[in-house]
């Protein structure tokens, strides 16, 4: 049978399909909830000592790397794409330098952005930085 033009739209939650904004948060399922609860992690951010403390762990984390990486070797660092680490370089997440068609990147950049809300809200991590802010969760 066909459906008045109300019912359709009201099987599609607004915000799914376009550009509405609603009050409701993504959500997500919880890893460990066993009853199905969800995990909000859109709004987990560092703050002041908490960002501090991240950074730090990072630093230790990576203090046998160079300070100057090329795109290959932050892609193979982080587990990103390399198509992902020069999206970011370009839109200046992470600074790079394009000396004579290839990229350098700052360590410090990639630490810098990786402790920033825009890395932890980032829904596509690589599987390294999930286990990162798993292991800062931890402490």
């Amino acid at each position: 049978m066909a459906k008045s033009e109300r019912e359709k739209r009201k099987e599609i939650p607004i915000g799914i399909f376009n550009a509405k904004k609603t009050n409701n948060p993504r959500r997500t399922e919880s890893p460990d909830s066993d009853c199905g609860g969800y995990f909000d992690d859109t709004n987990y951010k560092l703050r002041g000592k908490e960002r501090a403390r991240f950074k730090e762990m990072l630093e230790n984390l990576l203090s046998a790397v160079p300070d100057t990486l090329t795109v290959d070797d932050v892609a193979e660092l982080t587990g990103y794409s390399r198509k992902t680490i020069l999206r970011y370089a370009q839109r200046k997440y992470i600074y790079g330098v394009n000396l004579m068609g290839k990229y350098y990147i700052s360590k410090h950049s990639i630490i810098n952005y990786l402790a920033t809300d825009k890395a932890f809200k980032n829904t596509q991590k690589s599987e390294w930085h999930e286990k990162l802010i798993a292991k800062y969760q931890q402490h």
